[in-house]
């Protein structure tokens, strides 16, 4: 949640796509990704969840923020294994030129 009177929301999207949103204000482009997946999911869902998100991406012009928890392992987030749902996520973030800034090391979840 983003409370600042001087940022105008000029679009928000897309209307038909489960599983992400985004928030264009001012040059920013913000994602929101829901993407529980159960260890049960087929991995194929999973891949096109990516590239939907990718496609999206690509359309934007700007900064672009993505947010959300994917629930895939990777070292290059501080994981000590690697998962296939891991690998297709650094993929996409690779081919974006994205940048990942949590820290492997500090949970991104905790319970109170």
């Amino acid at each position: 949640m983003i409370f600042n009177p001087k940022l105008q929301i000029k679009d928000i999207g897309p209307k038909d796509n489960p599983g992400f949103w985004w928030v264009k204000m001012e040059d920013i482009t913000v994602y929101a990704c829901y993407c529980y997946w159960s260890p049960n999911t087929d991995y194929t869902l999973f891949v096109d969840f990516f590239y939907r998100i990718e496609g999206s991406i690509r359309q934007q012009e700007g900064t672009v923020i993505v947010s959300g928890d994917f629930n895939a392992k990777s070292p290059a987030w501080g994981e000590h294994t690697e998962e296939h749902k891991g690998q297709a996520l650094v993929d996409m973030t690779s081919s974006l030129g994205l940048t990942v800034c949590n820290a492997g090391d500090k949970p991104t979840f905790s319970r109170v």
